[in-house]
């Protein structure tokens, strides 16, 4: 560990951390650290281990590798130590304004360090084509872009389709969501959308990015990406690790948002999204109501998806909500009802009167539904359509 100075960990010497981006953080950061009065290495860890409103929980010795530049840290624990020490600061600092200087500074610090990584010879690219080619698989390519300087990855790619290996470009993209950290991927989609000829991969990066990685890297990505006002790109990646996860994986992920201070409705939008399947919606609710989720931001993560009116999100909203009455939460059931409709209202309410009126929703289901519906306040003759039912 470190050596720890009179008053705390010292700033490290030029030997050791010489003069560049992370050097001006790391003072900025020191800055902080001494206005906090430099709390012992046990003491800011115990504290971001308790405190629920710390985005992430970092033991002292890596508290230490942080504040002594041995060790980068990572988006999340830059800003609970940040958030921490401008919480403690003996002339009350704004720790919201603070967090997000910090957070600004943290990607244009990134963006040097990254900028500043060695460079691969063309060479290095030619090696990987031929063993690609004598072996018959990406591999060689893929690893060759792995969390690489995203130039790196644009020629391997126009390399692919000069060749025409289109099944090993194909390959390459899938690998970038599952090789690439959190902290390089807006460099890369920020890349891939420059070039004519990759813009919409970018959104499959993403897309397998939220799909396969760990829920502390996808609230990482969602945390930088927010930052960077991608709102369209957070969105494909909470729906992206939505709809490949287990409902108990999903509201945990919803929970880790909720307790970040992300609201729900960030995420509503106007595009066409698809709907989970009904009983995976009803698990994702019941998920959240054991994590002890307030009833509202219950609603707002169940719906932020259902607000296209060609969502389709009818059949699972009625399913969830009969099933919710029949286990004895028909509060949640009836939240959920009210928040669908009013989604709803502005079409009419004619998918809830076309599904409702089919011989996809049962008499018993209407009914229930049609019952929590009219208790909430609703008027249910607006809801059933007698044209559609004859």
């Amino acid at each position: 560990m470190p050596k720890r100075g009179t008053r705390g960990v010292a700033m490290p010497k030029d030997i050791v951390l010489p003069p560049g981006a992370h050097r001006e953080l790391l003072l900025e950061l020191h800055r902080l650290y001494h206005l906090a009065g430099t709390p012992s290495l046990r003491v800011i860890s115990s504290a971001l281990q308790n405190g629920d409103e710390f985005r992430a929980t970092i033991n002292r010795n890596k508290v230490s590798e942080i504040l002594s530049g041995v060790a980068f840290p990572t988006t999340m624990q830059l800003d609970s130590l940040v958030h921490y020490f401008a919480k403690n600061a003996v002339n009350e600092l704004n720790q919201k304004e603070e967090r997000a200087r910090f957070l600004d500074f943290w990607m244009r610090t990134q963006a040097e360090r990254q900028s500043e990584g060695p460079s691969m010879p063309d060479e290095t690219i030619e090696s990987a084509l031929r063993r690609a080619s004598s072996a018959g698989t990406s591999k060689p390519l893929i690893a060759l872009c792995a969390d690489a300087n995203p130039e790196m990855v644009i020629n391997v790619l126009g390399e692919l389709d000069r060749r025409r290996w289109n099944s090993f470009s194909r390959e390459v993209i899938e690998s970038l969501g599952e090789t690439f950290s959190a902290s390089n991927v807006p460099m890369l989609i920020s890349e891939l959308r420059l070039s004519e000829n990759y813009s919409w991969d970018s959104n499959r990066v993403i897309t397998v990015f939220g799909a396969v990685r760990s829920n502390e890297d996808c609230l990482d990505l969602l945390h930088l990406l927010r930052a960077l006002g991608s709102n369209d790109d957070v969105v494909t990646l909470v729906l992206s690790f939505s709809d490949a996860r287990s409902p108990r994986e999903v509201a945990d992920f919803y929970l880790a948002i909720h307790q970040a201070g992300i609201a729900a409705s960030e995420f509503r939008s106007n595009y066409v999204r698809s709907t989970p399947p009904p009983t995976k919606l009803l698990a994702i609710i019941l998920a959240m109501k054991d994590l002890n989720f307030p009833l509202d931001s219950i609603i707002s993560f169940a719906m932020f998806r259902f607000t296209s009116s060609l969502s389709a999100g009818e059949k699972a909203v009625v399913h969830a909500a009969t099933e919710l009455k029949r286990r004895g939460l028909s509060d949640v059931a009836s939240a959920l009802i009210v928040a669908a409709l009013e989604d709803a209202q502005r079409n009419g309410y004619f998918s809830y009167r076309k599904f409702l009126a089919s011989d996809q929703c049962s008499r018993e289901d209407k009914e229930v539904f049609l019952s929590l519906a009219s208790k909430a306040g609703i008027d249910v003759s607006k809801i059933v359509d007698a044209e559609i039912e004859n």
